[in-house]
């Protein structure tokens, strides 16, 4: 089941935490993709917003309350228990659009966060919370803008995490998985390394190829 898919099982389970006015409409979407299997662009994205609403989870494209938590990054979870399995700290790193890195990284098992994903922005904050094993962002004296970037970008990379890890790879040269510089003409295209898209459960799109 692709996480498109998980989305809409999560709208379907969550029905009820809807507003009365998006209920038809939801229904509606989730009738369909039992139909045909299949929805329009434009479909999946209501399915997405939907179903965080559905959960009570804010719109992250504008300024959270305070005391808020994020939700639902359950993709970001799934990575790094992926790499875990291969990797003793497996970490990942990331670009805020004033082009401060993100770095996040996962608790050892002798932790007592054991499974918890670290996140640091070094350039600024330091620690700037982190991520339990539900997909729970818990922000630490994080003030805006910063906390609503970060919420945006953690939220991207556990939705779309190949086009994110891409993205990094593309504007640094870099892995974002293994910070190895990019220099395979076919990892530097696709933006990350065959080595660490397979740690991770990621797609890449060639062969015979790493981050080197």
């Amino acid at each position: 089941m692709t996480e498109l898919h998980q989305r809409a099982q999560i709208l379907k389970q969550h029905l009820s935490g809807l507003p009365h006015s998006k209920i038809d409409f939801a229904s509606s979407l989730i009738k369909q993709l039992e139909r045909k299997g299949q929805l329009s662009e434009k479909q999946w994205f209501w399915v997405d917003k939907l179903a965080d609403m559905a959960q009570g989870i804010p719109d992250f494209t504008q300024p959270e309350p305070e005391k808020i938590t994020v939700g639902a990054l359950t993709g970001l979870i799934a990575m790094f228990n992926k790499a875990a399995e291969k990797l003793k700290y497996p970490a990942i790193a990331l670009q805020l659009p004033d082009g401060n890195e993100v770095r996040l990284s996962r608790a050892g098992k002798e932790s007592k966060n054991s499974g918890y994903v670290y996140v640091k922005v070094p350039a600024s904050v330091g620690y700037a919370g982190k991520v339990d094993p539900d997909g729970q962002y818990f922000p630490k004296d994080v003030k805006e803008p910063l906390k609503t970037e970060l919420a945006t970008l953690l939220k991207k990379m556990s939705r779309h995490p190949a086009e994110t890890a891409a993205e990094y790879g593309k504007l640094t040269g870099r892995c974002c998985f293994c910070s190895l510089p990019l220099t395979d003409p076919k990892s530097t295209a696709v933006g990350y390394g065959k080595v660490c898209a397979h740690r991770y459960g990621l797609p890449w799109g060639g062969k015979n190829s790493s981050c080197n």
